[in-house]
């Protein structure tokens, strides 16, 4: 029953909080609040498109570089020579497998 009421779980009931929570509510003043968290939502949703219209250069921005930066990794991961981490990863295997042919007899 608890994780039917705690509107964080994934098992939460908003029957079963109304009727066990709010069973003393009266039905005026569930509806008020009802009324007031759709209003809170609409404002809060006002809020946000407005901080996006307010900062969308600075979203742009901020993709461009995020984007800018997965360039360049990509092409210094494609870079055969460079220090990307497949080339290390390869250089890696190398150098374990001699270490493992010269010290293998002595382990």
């Amino acid at each position: 029953m608890r994780d039917k009421v705690i509107y964080s779980s994934p098992n939460f009931d908003p029957k079963v909080f109304l009727s066990w929570v709010h069973k003393d509510t009266s039905a005026a003043d569930l509806e008020a609040s009802a009324l007031t968290l759709k209003t809170d939502l609409k404002g809060r949703t006002q809020q946000k498109k407005l901080l996006v219209k307010e900062n969308f250069d600075c979203f742009v921005s901020c993709k461009t570089t995020i984007d800018d930066i997965e360039s360049k990794l990509r092409q210094i991961e494609e870079d055969p020579e460079g220090a990307g981490t497949a080339h290390l990863y390869s250089v890696t295997l190398k150098i374990s497998g001699v270490a493992n042919r010269a010290f293998e007899p002595r382990l």
